[in-house]
C-alpha cells in the first residue's frame, strides 16, 4: 500500500494507461482543476463511475478569469475539507491551484506530470517544473513522463 504522503508516480487511466485506484475504503474528497476541454476531469469522473477510483469530486475549479485563480482557489480550499487536490496540465491555473493547496497543507496530485520541453523560455515549462516540484503525487499521462527519473524532472 502506498504511503499517505510522499512523492510517487503512476498512470492515471487517461489516454490508455492503467486505471486509477485508491486503496482506502473511505472515498477521497477531491477538488479538481478544470482546464481546457475537460477531458482529464472527465477521465476522473469515468474512473469514479467505473469503480476504479474510490473518490467523490467535491469541487471543480476552472481557469476562467485566470488573474484571480490563486485567490479563488485559496478561498475554496479554506471553505471545504479536501483529502487531495488534483491539478492537470501546465497552464497558469494549474500552478496557481497547486500553490494554493500547498500553502494550505492540502496534498496535490499533478496529472500529466513529467512532461518536459526543456525550454525555459516557455511559460508552460516553468509551470510544469513548479507544479511537479510542489506536488506530492505525480501522475503521468504518457510513456515519456515515466521515462524520466524524478530527479531529472526539475
Amino acid at each position: 500500500e502506498p504511503p499517505a504522503i510522499g512523492r510517487h508516480s503512476g498512470a492515471t487511466g487517461h489516454r490508455g494507461g492503467e486505471p486509477m485506484t485508491a486503496p482506502s475504503a473511505k472515498p477521497a474528497r477531491l477538488a479538481v482543476l478544470g482546464s481546457g476541454s475537460g477531458s482529464n476531469c472527465q477521465s476522473i469522473i469515468d474512473a469514479i463511475d467505473a469503480g476504479t477510483l474510490n473518490a467523490t469530486i467535491v469541487c471543480v475549479i476552472t481557469d476562467v478569469g485566470e488573474a484571480r485563480i490563486l485567490e479563488r482557489a485559496e478561498q475554496t480550499l479554506e471553505e471545504h475539507s479536501f483529502d487531495r487536490v488534483i491539478v492537470v496540465g501546465d497552464v497558469n491555473s494549474t500552478m496557481a491551484v497547486a500553490l494554493a493547496a500547498v500553502k494550505l497543507h492540502v496534498p496535490v496530485a499533478h496529472v500529466e506530470a513529467g512532461l518536459r520541453s526543456f525550454d525555459r523560455s516557455m511559460p508552460e515549462e516553468i509551470n510544469r517544473i513548479v507544479t511537479d516540484s510542489i506536488s506530492d503525487m505525480l501522475l503521468v499521462s504518457e510513456p515519456s513522463g515515466m521515462e524520466k527519473s524524478v530527479s531529472k524532472l526539475w
